[in-house]
C-alpha cells in the first residue's frame, strides 16, 4: 500500500496540469528526492527482502493507503507548488544541511535494523521458531530501532522543508503511528520471551522509553 506514496508525490510534482517540473528549484528537487528514496525502499527493496508479511485487515490496508494518498498530495503540493526557497541565506543552507544529515542518520538507522531482522527471520526455517531476540546495533538498547530511525528521518525532512506545515504534521503523525507499535512490540518480545529478555532494554527511545 505505500507504492501508493510515491507515485502520488510522483504524479503531483511533475505530471498533474498543476504541475511545473522545469521551474523547480534545485531544493524543491531534493525535497522530492528525499521522498522518493524512503518510498522506493519501502514500497519495493523493504517487501522484496521481508521473509513475510503478517496478513492486514482489509480496514487496515484501506487506512493505509487513505493516509499515504493524503499525505504524498499534501506534501507534493506544498514542495512543488507553494513553497519558495529561492534565497536560503546562510542559516538556511545549515538548517537545510543539518535536516538532511539527520534525514540519512534516521533512514541508516532504520534499513541497517529492518536488515538485522530480515537475516534472523531467514535463519529460522521453523515456522513455530521462526521469532528471535534481536541483537546488535541498537537492539542492545530498544525493541524497535527501525522505528525510531523512521521517526528521525521524517523530523530531519521537518527541518530542512523548515516552514512546511505538511512536513510537521507528518514528523508529529510519525510518533503518534510508530511509538503505541513499538511499545505493543517491547511488550510482546516480553512476554514471548519472559526471564530471557533484556530487562534494561526499552521499547523505542534508548534509556527513556
Amino acid at each position: 500500500m505505500e507504492i501508493i506514496s510515491p507515485l502520488t508525490f510522483l504524479y503531483v510534482v511533475f505530471l498533474s496540469p498543476f504541475a511545473h517540473p522545469s521551474t523547480l528549484s534545485t531544493t524543491q528537487i531534493l525535497f522530492s528526492s528525499l521522498w522518493i528514496v524512503h518510498y522506493f525502499y519501502r514500497a519495493t527493496i523493504y517487501t522484496y527482502l521481508a521473509p513475510n508479511i503478517s496478513p492486514m485487515h482489509i480496514l487496515t490496508i484501506l487506512c493505509g493507503i487513505l493516509f499515504n494518498l493524503f499525505n504524498a498530495y499534501t506534501n507534493a503540493q506544498w514542495i512543488s507548488l507553494f513553497s519558495e526557497y529561492p534565497n536560503l541565506g546562510e542559516k538556511g543552507v545549515l538548517r537545510l544541511l543539518i535536516g538532511i544529515l539527520i534525514f540519512f542518520v534516521g533512514f541508516f538507522i532504520h534499513v541497517y535494523h529492518d536488515n538485522l531482522l530480515f537475516s534472523l527471520r531467514a535463519k529460522s526455517k521453523d515456522a513455530a521458531k521462526r521469532y528471535s531476540i534481536p541483537y546488535g546495533g541498537l537492539f542492545r538498547l530498544i525493541s524497535s530501532p527501525s522505528y525510531f530511525g523512521e521517526t528521525i528521518q521524517w523530523f530531519g525532512f521537518a527541518i530542512a522543508t523548515w516552514y512546511s506545515p505538511p512536513a510537521t504534521i507528518f514528523a508529529l503523525a510519525a510518533p503518534a503511528n510508530l511509538f503505541p507499535r513499538a511499545i505493543a512490540t517491547h511488550s510482546w518480545y516480553k512476554a514471548h520471551f519472559k526471564d530471557k529478555y533484556p530487562k534494561d532494554r526499552k521499547s523505542i527511545i534508548p534509556f527513556l522509553l
